[in-house]
């Protein structure tokens, strides 16, 4: 079997899906709770932007960990609207994250980005190469998500006369 049929094969089955939905809600899930366990440092990477005022940048700092938290509970939830809305969100989340690296590295900035609640001091580029990785995950999750919506084929005519 060629590689090509392979990654079709992968990429039409409904487990693909599923395992990317996984990987996202545990994504934001780890990414809420240490930013919430690790807030002075997450604030102070959300300040260091400098996009902000800084009590509006703490607000900030305080919403993001739980709306990824409410964001990663949808993804898990068996409801298929719960899980469009959840995928949505993050996508959105995910552009505004990265408009905000990449306006780090416009400005030649080299701050930590504060994904996972700490100041580490990576390069923006990474991080953006990394969302951009997630959104085509987000985008393969919804491409599923609307696959497995269709509604089952009708039988034919010859099928009804025969049963």
């Amino acid at each position: 079997m060629r590689m090509q049929q392979i990654l079709n094969r992968a990429w039409r089955s409904p487990w693909c899906g599923r395992v990317a939905l996984l990987l996202l809600a545990v994504l934001f899930l780890w990414a809420g709770v240490a930013k919430l366990t690790h807030r002075e440092d997450f604030f102070n990477s959300v300040a260091n932007y400098h996009l902000l005022p800084v009590n509006a940048a703490y607000h900030l700092a305080v919403l993001i960990p739980r709306v990824e938290i409410v964001v990663a509970l949808l993804l898990l939830t068996p409801l298929r609207l719960a899980r469009w809305l959840g995928l949505l969100s993050y996508f959105a989340l995910l552009v505004v994250f990265t408009g905000g690296l990449v306006s780090l590295w416009a400005r030649g900035m080299h701050v930590g980005c504060g994904c996972f609640g700490g100041t580490g001091d990576s390069h923006p580029a990474w991080s953006v190469l990394r969302n951009v990785g997630l959104l085509a995950l987000v985008v393969l999750a919804a491409s599923q998500l609307r696959r497995g919506r269709r509604a089952p084929a009708r039988p034919e005519v010859g099928e009804l006369a025969a049963g």
